[in-house]
């Protein structure tokens, strides 16, 4: 079980993901868009962090555990920490959290890291 260190981003930008729907056009142009699923998927959270060497050897380290892209990761609240507005409303329980690309780090000065890590909610099916 892949879990991300509990530390707070300075920097999160999420993007609500899209809900499975179609669009149907007749040869007039008149058309009906169907709805396919009540839940959105392939949401985004675009993460920066500020961090010590050790720190940033966790984030990267959980990148090898969970196998790049393959295996879920789950998210501790500080990721997600917002005001009682937003609370619940970028993390739904049905979304399953994975790297979207591998994490990128720039040294700021001796022990200290920005490090980017951009993730995906995914719904999956049970095998």
């Amino acid at each position: 079980m892949a879990i991300f260190p509990d530390i707070c981003p300075v920097s999160r930008q999420f993007t609500a993901g899209q809900f499975p729907t179609r669009r149907f056009n007749s040869i007039s142009g008149a058309g009906t868009t169907r709805l396919y699923g009540s839940k959105a998927f392939d949401s985004r959270l675009d993460l920066e962090f500020l961090v010590d060497n050790t720190t940033a050897g966790q984030i990267f380290d959980l990148w090898y555990e969970s196998f790049g892209t393959l295996e879920q990761i789950f998210l501790p609240p500080t990721v997600f920490l917002t005001d009682e507005v937003l609370e619940g409303k970028l993390n739904p329980e049905y979304l399953e959290w994975r790297w979207e690309r591998e994490p990128s780090i720039q040294s700021v000065q001796p022990n200290l890291s920005r490090v980017t890590v951009n993730l995906v909610g995914r719904l999956e099916i049970e095998p």
